[in-house]
């Protein structure tokens, strides 16, 4: 069985999908217990809004809300909406390829340069699912002096709203033990939306481990799975 067709059975498997998603209400900027629950954030952050935004997936239309933290610059945050723009249509178009697939509303947070300096994390793009304080999927961005290649950023944020969809219909998708699916499949779908951003050095570890370890013990290398 070639590999996209293995991804469409195992999510189809795995979703009940025929129902809309329920439209969600997002939490306020002003309330400290909601802005703690995004990325990026400190104990006396507030947010603002700064743009909004839709998605149109496989089941419906999400909006999607761009905020920043008052404490950060925003004189560059123009040209990170557009971009965030741009992708959300070919992000929409390639869940609605794969059928009744979709996300809950979603947040985008930009994270300012400052915060982006200190992060240590290997992406710079996070998503994170609905908690306690805050019901939809949130996606934070830092803005990292460096910058991202136009590319690199599009299949990055790809990849992180692909786990808004896996949020929005598993539970606990965030549990230890299931990243072999959860990030191979990610993976995968990132491809789907940027199909011209090249190997990020998983196929090389797929082919590696795969002859001695069991595809549960790997995650993102997973993706030649998928494929």
């Amino acid at each position: 069985m070639r590999g996209f067709s293995a991804f469409r059975l195992l999510v189809a498997g795995l979703i009940w999908l025929v129902q809309p998603l329920p439209a969600l209400a997002f939490g306020s900027c002003t309330d400290p217990n909601y802005v703690k629950t995004l990325e990026g954030a400190t104990p006396t952050s507030e947010c603002e809004v700064r743009a909004e935004l839709s998605l149109v997936h496989g089941r419906g239309t999400s909006a999607v809300r761009v905020v920043s933290f008052t404490s950060s610059a925003h004189d560059e945050d123009a040209a990170w909406i557009q971009r965030v723009e741009r992708n959300l249509a070919d992000i929409g178009a390639a869940l609605r390829s794969m059928g009744a697939i979709g996300t809950d509303d979603i947040t985008i947070v930009l994270v300012g340069k400052e915060a982006a300096e200190g992060y240590e994390g290997d992406t710079g793009i996070i998503a994170s699912g609905p908690r306690d304080g805050r019901a939809e999927c949130a996606v934070a961005i830092y803005k990292r002096p460096a910058g991202f290649s136009e590319r690199h950023f599009d299949f990055l944020l790809a990849h992180e709203v692909f786990h808004c969809a896996q949020f929005a219909s598993f539970a606990d998708t965030e549990r230890e033990g299931d990243a072999w699916w959860i990030e191979g499949s990610a993976e995968h779908f990132a491809h789907m939306a940027v199909p011209d951003f090249g190997d990020q050095g998983f196929y090389p570890g797929f082919d590696a481990r795969s002859t001695t370890e069991p595809l549960t013990a790997m995650s993102y290398e997973n993706v030649v799975f998928f494929h």
